[in-house]
């Protein structure tokens, strides 16, 4: 028997237990969770073990680990799995930093383990019908691909605050079911996205609703529709037009019973959330793909770098999708638009001479490469009084000479409603995919200090070297 130890007895773990121990060569070895009463309820409903997190990494019984515990512990867990030779089944996303899962990769590379990412729709019987239907030719070469998603209800909105966005939580799952049936990765995205569905998700940051297309080099194109309200249960449907026909993969039902009268035909609702939808998803495919590939007969169905790449889709889209559902009540006036940008202009000269801003209240980020530098920290203290004076509000963001750090900041400022951005950048080149998003989201931005490496123009202002010289001498 092949023994799994659990880590996570939460939702979506209880969910797991029961698909392990159905599956006919698999056990549930142990249970790992930090509630140590979930933990050993679960664990007794399977006669298994409740181990500590050591013990289940240590123990040579254990021959695969299944991660289904809190997101912002992934990475963590898949790296020291990895160390200790397990072979790793782990829920989406494995972080929701780019950077993060990358260097998280290279770990579970270097240890050459077998890494499974869990996007379940890859498993659904009926998307895979379409799969290899697709791939057999029945529909001749696929020209479009439309991708529905709804949820019942939306999260609460403490979830929605830690879930990194509607696009890195749940549209990243039709991200990977648009590159799983088109086979091919898209050359261009684009997307839209507003709050329509709980206030209270907008207040939060986050968008409820979104409309997402996908164009890939042979010319086919792809569409997601999301929403986080569905009145009549979980919504998932997919729907494949080829040059010479038409796959389609419907909802799965609450039951199979069609009522024919006079009155018309009407059919059950689909299934709701959880767990019957899922469980019906999570085949013993998961589990046969697992044991092949440790047996190294196959290789994982869904691996990491599937999973890198969907992360990789919805972080652009989202720090973009968001801005611009923001931005568009704020910012199409060319007359609030240009406010801004004069505000910035007169910060940024006030940041050469004196510091930049700081205030409670963000309204423009000022990002800097790293506090720990004089020149900075001068700027810093500096700035508040000058800031008050000319009605500025900024946010300082310290990069601490990461220019990874620095990007993720700029993006993360974007989806928190940032209304305009003065940049020093860390690195010319590194951070010029956050300035173009930025841009794309219409919002007005100037650079400091260093310019940055960009085919679009951006104001910028050089520093005052004098002041700079005098900073190091006064710092202290």
């Amino acid at each position: 028997m092949f023994n799994i130890a659990l880590l996570g007895a939460g939702r979506i773990g209880q969910v797991h237990a029961a698909n392990i121990a159905s599956h006919g060569a698999t056990t549930l070895w142990s249970v790992v969770d930090p509630n140590q009463e979930f933990a050993t309820r679960l664990a007794a409903q399977y006669q298994a073990r409740q181990q500590s997190l050591n013990e289940a990494m240590t123990d040579p019984n254990v021959h695969a680990v299944l991660i289904a515990s809190a997101t912002d512990t992934h990475a963590d867990l898949i790296e020291m799995a990895a160390r200790h030779g397990k072979a790793i089944f782990c829920e989406k996303p494995v972080h929701l930093d780019l950077a993060r899962v990358r260097d998280c990769l290279k770990v579970v590379k270097e240890y050459d383990v077998p890494l499974f990412i869990g996007f379940n729709r890859r498993f659904d019987p009926q998307f895979r019908r379409v799969k290899t239907e697709a791939q057999a030719g029945r529909i001749g070469k696929p020209e479009s691909l439309l991708i529905i998603s709804r949820d019942p209800s939306p999260p609460p909105a403490e979830y929605v605050r830690v879930s990194g966005g509607m696009f890195r939580d749940m549209t990243i799952h039709d991200f990977d079911m648009a590159r799983f049936i088109m086979g091919e990765e898209p050359v261009s995205v684009y997307a839209q996205g507003s709050n329509l569905v709980d206030p209270a998700i907008g207040e939060a940051g986050d968008i409820d609703t979104a409309f997402i297309v996908l164009k890939y080099a042979s010319g086919a194109m792809a569409t997601i529709v999301n929403s986080r309200r569905s009145s009549y249960g979980y919504d998932q449907r997919l729907e494949l037009h080829g040059s010479e026909g038409l796959l389609c993969a419907g909802n799965i039902l609450e039951n199979q019973v069609q009522h024919y009268g006079k009155q018309g035909c009407t059919s059950a609702l689909p299934e709701h959330f959880f767990p019957a939808a899922l469980q019906i998803r999570f085949t013993p495919r998961n589990g046969n793909t697992l044991l092949r590939s440790c047996a190294g007969e196959a290789v994982p169905d869904c691996s990491g770098d599937d999973g890198e790449r969907a992360l990789y889709l919805a972080d652009k889209r989202w720090s973009h999708c968001a801005a611009s559902a923001r931005s568009s009540s704020k910012h199409n006036n060319p007359t609030q638009r240009d406010i801004i940008m004069k505000k910035l202009i007169v910060a940024a000269l006030i940041a050469m001479t004196s510091g930049a801003a700081l205030a409670e209240n963000e309204q423009i980020v000022f990002s800097t490469p790293n506090l720990a530098m004089p020149f900075e920290v001068h700027m810093q203290r500096t700035a508040v009084k000058a800031a008050k004076e000319m009605g500025v509000k900024l946010q300082v963001l310290d990069g601490q000479g990461s220019s990874p750090k620095q990007v993720a900041d700029l993006e993360n400022a974007i989806t928190r409603g940032a209304q305009g951005f003065i940049v020093s950048p860390n690195d010319v080149n590194a951070v010029s995919s956050a300035v173009d998003e930025i841009q794309d989201a219409k919002l007005p931005i100037v650079t400091l200090d260093r310019s940055v490496d960009s085919q679009k123009k951006v104001p910028h202002f050089g520093a005052n070297n004098y002041k700079g010289g005098q900073a190091v001498g006064d710092f202290g």
